[in-house]
């Protein structure tokens, strides 16, 4: 995918976030972590689309990542 395509992909699905979590807010029945999830998701997917525009890599959440041996390095 092109940069720029990237760019507006990522924040056309942080507006569908926001729009989630405004129209969510003035229920009453659903609780903060619901509330925070849809706010943390629109906030992620706006820095990701910052990062892609500045060409600056990001790690993927479906790369692996190194295993906790529970050592501090050094040890």
């Amino acid at each position: 995918m092109k940069r720029l395509e990237m760019v507006r992909t990522l924040m056309s699905k942080a507006a569908q976030d926001e729009a989630v979590l405004e129209a969510l807010l003035p229920d009453r029945k659903f609780n903060d972590e619901t509330l925070g999830f849809h706010a943390q998701q629109a906030v992620e997917k706006t820095i990701k689309a910052w990062l892609a525009y500045l060409e600056i890599d990001y790690p993927s959440r479906s790369q692996p990542r190194p295993a906790a041996t529970g050592r501090e390095p050094g040890l």
